[in-house]
């Protein structure tokens, strides 16, 4: 038995047990290939209870410097591997908000710039989401219906069936309807949860398009997703929906947990810069500014006109946290009508910026993987290794921001080749691996 495979079979200890995983791992080797190094054996632990843990202040970042490649890239893959499936619903009790926009470019952007397997489940009877994906010729539509997903055998068939990495799940309007007529209701939400849940071999993320309405399929959504998204216009009637939401999330808890943690936020969609909903944006975020997509943003800190270091030689940052708003650029419409990601589009730089900050702040809230079938190389590893011991302390962050946005000025002294190679490294590391913890030691500007 190899190491790599003992590392898989320690990650599944439960975290009463991760102390002993040096001892275990060693056990299980053969003598002649024990691992005999204190540093690599802390080191493995540590990653372990890494990838058994949503969140930790430890990551195999922190000390990429110090050890060999090998065991760097075998920690990289557990905790990529060890992130279980994330469901995520986008929901709100009222039409025309921007629900099937956020679900259409959500889902090619979680595909296209982080590699990830995805589903789309579209549960609202326009199925305008599933029709985009599809004219795509991105994703695949899938000979399940999701009108099909109420129902007790389809978690089994789920199982067994093979799918393409983006693959959409839709039903005409007839079969959408006719699950209202269902008079065990209860057991078809629990059958809606089941079959949800079978896709996770197959899959890294579901998203859940909705309708407006309360009623068992948005009420199915809420009990089988593990985070929420409500894209929202800046209204008062959108106001009275959003508490309407937060009542029926308290009411889906007790069958759904995740929900309690879970709600990503209100993203403020659809916003214009007339006075008007300049007012309105300001009592917007007085009233569910606790509730919004927030995100921070990570500056270098200049001193004299140079980037500051500390007596370490770590480069300085700090610290911006920033709401989560998209505008209203007609350029969504026309990426909608045309069934193309945003970023194809010319002059849609301004837009997808705006969407890139909020869809990648998601992604991160949601902790996910990566896919399985891209595992980084020794050599993706050696760049992380350059890029750590160049940027210091908080390279992660650095990597993070330049990930999001991408731009140069958080690669400082980094070859542009190298760069360019870390850009693409979003499909094989997981957020989880930067240690972006230590954004809390940074001063808040």
């Amino acid at each position: 038995m190899n190491a790599s495979r003992c590392s898989l079979i320690i990650s599944k200890l439960p975290r009463a047990l991760v102390s002993l995983a040096p001892a275990l791992m060693n056990a299980l080797l053969p003598s002649k290939r024990q691992i005999r190094s204190p540093k690599v054996l802390l080191a493995i632990s540590i990653r372990v209870f890494a990838a058994s843990s949503e969140s930790t202040s430890e990551s195999v970042f922190s000390s990429f410097c110090s050890l060999p490649l090998s065991v760097c890239k075998m920690s990289l893959i557990i905790i990529a591997q060890r992130q279980p499936m994330k469901t995520l619903t986008i929901t709100i009790e009222k039409g025309g908000t921007g629900k099937s926009l956020i679900a259409t470019q959500f889902a090619f952007f979680a595909r296209h710039f982080f590699g990830l397997r995805v589903a789309v489940i579209d549960l609202d009877q326009q199925q305008q989401t599933a029709e985009t994906l599809v004219r795509s010729g991105k994703a695949r539509k899938a000979e399940v219906s999701s009108a099909d997903f109420f129902t007790q055998k389809t978690a089994e068939v789920l199982r067994g069936n093979q799918f393409q990495d983006f693959t959409v799940f839709g039903a005409d309007h007839r079969s959408l309807v006719s699950v209202q007529s269902n008079t065990h209701q209860d057991a078809a939400k629990d059958f809606f949860r089941a079959s949800v849940n079978a896709l996770s071999d197959h899959f890294d993320l579901v998203v859940i398009d909705t309708n407006p309405n309360d009623d068992i399929r948005s009420q199915a959504a809420l009990i089988a997703c593990t985070h929420l998204v409500s894209p929202m216009q800046i209204s008062s009637e959108c106001l009275a929906g959003m508490r309407i939401l937060i009542e029926r999330i308290n009411g889906a808890i007790p069958k759904n947990p995740d929900l309690a943690h879970g709600f990503i936020g209100v993203l403020a969609n659809m916003y214009q810069q007339t006075d008007y909903q300049k007012k309105g944006i300001d009592g917007f975020i007085a009233q569910l500014g606790e509730f919004m997509v927030q995100t921070e943003r990570y500056y270098f800190i200049k001193e004299n006109g140079a980037l500051k270091r500390d007596e370490a030689g770590n480069l300085m940052m700090c610290r911006h946290p920033e709401f989560c708003v998209l505008k209203l650029h007609d350029v969504f419409k026309i990426a909608q009508d045309r069934a193309c990601p945003l970023w194809e589009l010319p002059n849609s730089a301004d837009a997808f910026r705006e969407m890139k900050k909020a869809f990648f702040t998601i992604i991160e809230k949601m902790n996910t993987g990566t896919n399985p079938n891209s595992k980084p190389t020794e050599a993706d590893v050696a760049l992380f290794k350059r890029v750590r011991q160049k940027l210091g302390r908080y390279a992660g962050l650095a990597i993070r921001q330049y990930w999001m946005t991408p731009s140069p000025v958080y690669m400082p002294g980094i070859l542009p080749t190298d760069a360019q190679a870390l850009a693409a490294l979003r499909s094989k590391i997981p957020l989880s691996a930067l240690n972006l913890s230590l954004a809390e030691e940074l001063p808040e500007v």
